[in-house]
């Protein structure tokens, strides 16, 4: 089983049951745009190259969630996530890649990865992304608390992009272990 350091949104994911996970593209990735490709799709050869090259996670792989800990004088756990709120004294939180796969909270095996833009997200894989649709069980262009919410975990893994720029990233499926 392989360590994987994630994100808030990556982490938060997990603690809503997430069946899914984002991983943004790195900047330094070209993607030809639909204009560049006259008009054809990203062929399966060029998007297995990407996911084999640039994704850290990869399909049939087991993998453990490396996190901010505590662990108390009792030998409890503590994970960052869980306890945001948590004072301890200076310097107690350990560093995630100081976790274990004994101590990580969240295990997975990853079942597939595909490349996708961020407007391309439907409404299910938005859901699976451990959000909620705000009960309008619409496309992705929806109102209200849900686009709120989209608009939000797009600025966090987007900071300084407009939405109109529609980036790439990978949208992981996952089981848990």
């Amino acid at each position: 089983m392989q360590p994987f350091k994630s994100n808030k949104q990556q982490l938060d994911a997990l603690e809503a049951d997430a069946t899914k996970l984002w991983i943004p593209i790195p900047d330094l990735v070209h993607i030809p745009t639909v204009g560049e490709m006259l008009g054809r799709p990203l062929s399966n050869r060029f998007i297995g190259n990407l996911i084999t090259t640039y994704s850290p996670l990869q399909p049939g792989e087991q993998y453990f969630v490396q996190e901010d800990f505590f662990e108390t004088e009792g030998g409890n756990m503590l994970h960052r996530v869980n306890f945001t709120k948590f004072k301890t004294t200076k310097n107690s939180w350990q560093p995630a890649d100081q976790m274990t796969e004994e101590q990580s909270q969240y295990k997975f095996t990853v079942t597939s990865v595909e490349v996708k833009q961020v407007q391309d997200i439907s409404i299910a894989d938005y859901i699976r992304l451990g959000f909620t649709d705000g009960g309008t069980g619409g496309s992705i262009y929806f109102n209200g608390t849900a686009q709120e919410s989209l608009d939000e975990w797009h600025d966090s893994q987007y900071p300084n992009t407009p939405y109109s720029s529609n980036p790439h990233g990978f949208l992981v499926s996952i089981e848990r272990i």
